[in-house]
């Protein structure tokens, strides 16, 4: 299955260990999804813009019971802790591993081979197994206008226009003039 990471937020559907090749920008292999049970675990949600490098691994279900004597499920399948939210801009770096239930924020940078079981929020970066925050990208300010501007929601025309403020370090007035511009605030 093919799937363009930036032209529209994503609901995937897959069978279990469904391999999705993304496309649109730069080489990626897979994105890799493991669940028990087809559609039944839970939905992966993918903003728009995304970078998604090679063999990120996204589980939706596959949770043992831990309060069990055994760990083995006897009687009942594995669960699920719900469904993964990746916002808007985010970066998934090579070997990356999420688990079901988490929500990553906008903006957000995962390093290399992170393994992602906690709620991210935007404009962090965050590393490690289990992943943890290692500091956020900007100053609250320019998260704070940037979220605001939520620019991958604007009309393509519109992001082809503020490409230059995209692809540099943030300028407060800069976005602020777009806040303005683009919404209400």
């Amino acid at each position: 299955k093919l799937w363009d990471a930036h032209l529209q937020p994503s609901v995937v559907k897959v069978n279990p260990l469904t391999r999705i090749t993304v496309t649109g920008h730069g080489p990626t292999e897979s994105l890799i999804f493991y669940e028990d049970e087809p559609f039944e675990n839970g939905k992966l949600l993918i903003g728009k813009y995304c970078s998604i490098a090679d063999r990120v691994k996204v589980f939706l279900g596959g949770d043992h019971k831990v309060n069990w004597t055994s760990t083995f499920p006897h009687r009942e399948q594995t669960g699920t802790k719900g469904d993964i939210i990746i916002g808007n801009d985010v970066w998934l770096s090579h070997g990356v591993t999420i688990m079901s239930g988490v929500t990553i924020g906008d903006g957000v940078i995962v390093a290399a081979n992170s393994h992602v079981v906690k709620n991210v929020e935007p404009y962090t970066i965050v590393g490690g197994n289990p992943a943890k925050y290692i500091r956020h990208r900007f100053s609250g300010n320019i998260i704070d206008l940037l979220l605001k501007l939520k620019w991958w929601d604007l009309p393509d025309d519109a992001v082809k226009s503020m490409e230059d403020v995209l692809c540099s370090e943030p300028n407060q007035e800069k976005l602020l003039e777009l806040v303005k511009k683009y919404r209400s605030i």
